[in-house]
């Protein structure tokens, strides 16, 4: 995960806003689910020489770092609904890549690693204390 909260940020606007589904199918061509598609679109710009004339139009279409589709219409909707055409945002750009950006920064695995460490530290402290036990 890179450290995007540390990147700079750059006025932006929402200039498309919604989800589609998409039908996955198995080998024998049978419908494994749906998943639906954020279709968020921004628009912002960037500097991008040393001398600050270089100012150039981005587009992006990264909402988070999250997988960019979600399971259910409701999750979609929800994303969608939180960036509606024409609002105002502000968009984290890779300084060593102006077209790499995002709006949300947060680290959508953070939690699944804090419980997955939580477990494991508990799962150790069962180990050592059921050895103590024995002896």
């Amino acid at each position: 995960m890179p450290a995007v909260r540390a990147w700079p940020t750059v006025p932006g606007r929402i200039v498309e806003s919604g989800y589609r589904a998409e039908h996955h199918y198995t080998g024998r061509g049978l419908q494994q689910g749906t998943r639906y598609a954020l279709a968020i679109a921004y628009e912002y710009e960037v500097v991008e020489d040393y001398e600050g004339f270089g100012r150039r139009r981005r587009r992006g279409t990264r909402v988070d770092f999250a997988r960019p589709d979600r399971p259910t219409a409701q999750a979609a909707r929800a994303v969608a609904d939180r960036y509606p055409v024409g609002a105002a945002v502000a968009v984290y750009y890779d300084p060593a890549d102006p077209a790499r950006a995002v709006l949300d920064p947060r680290d959508p695995d953070r939690a699944r690693r804090l419980v997955a460490g939580v477990v494991m530290v508990f799962v150790a402290v069962r180990l050592v204390v059921g050895a103590a036990a024995l002896r």
